[in-house]
């Protein structure tokens, strides 16, 4: 029979309509929930969590610059298991502390605050400059993304191992780590190398 629609949007917006359009005035969080009610009063509900931004239309021309205090979510625009407070923007940097017996290799994927950007259009380059203090976590790192999803993805990594420090590239296909210690790691770079390196992925398309 006929369905009736209930749209309360969060911001004290409303709609009756099967599929309405509705624009928020103000940044934040809002949850939107729909009620649906049949002919013979049965009805059910659920609810969505949006985040409403002041970003504008089309995608932003890709940069790994951090200004100002806060991460720029309108280019990074996604932040895989988020912790807030191991998170910050300073003085042209951002800085994640590294979790500990987190890590993404494998069947363990729970490593925290990786933040992405959309990738461009292939062939792409990214570089950046990493600093990677050491703090004596086990296989501490920190690392540079290429992210589809916790079965997919690359990174290029800056690791501390009990045989010493490295850089190390891994692929995750399919769930699966690809991975051969022979070809994915540099030569030890022993106690007087720098903790601020660049780094860089690059892909041909």
């Amino acid at each position: 029979g006929e369905l009736e629609y209930s749209w309360d949007f969060g911001d004290g917006g409303t709609s009756d309509e099967p599929n309405p359009v509705h624009t928020y005035t103000e940044t934040g969080t809002y949850e939107a929930e729909l009620t649906v009610t049949d002919e013979d009063g049965n009805t059910a509900s659920d609810s969505i969590e949006i985040t409403a931004t002041d970003c504008g239309p089309g995608p932003i021309d890709p940069s790994d610059q951090f200004d100002g205090d806060q991460l720029d979510e309108c280019r990074w625009s996604e932040i895989v298991r988020p912790v807030p407070d191991q998170l910050s923007v300073g003085g042209g940097e951002l800085a994640i502390d590294t979790g500990n017996g987190t890590d993404m290799f494998g069947g363990t994927t729970n490593a925290e605050n990786l933040v992405l950007q959309p990738a461009p259009d292939a062939p792409w380059e990214i570089t950046t400059e990493m600093t990677m203090p050491f703090s004596g976590k086990d296989y501490e790192q920190a690392s540079l993304f290429v992210y589809g999803s916790d079965a997919n993805w690359a990174k290029l990594s800056f690791i501390l191992t009990p045989n010493g420090r490295f850089f190390e590239f891994t692929l995750q296909s399919g769930g699966q780590a690809i991975f051969d210690p022979a070809l994915d790691y540099s030569p030890e770079l022993g106690p007087e190398f720098p903790d601020t390196a660049f780094v860089r992925i690059r892909n041909d398309g």
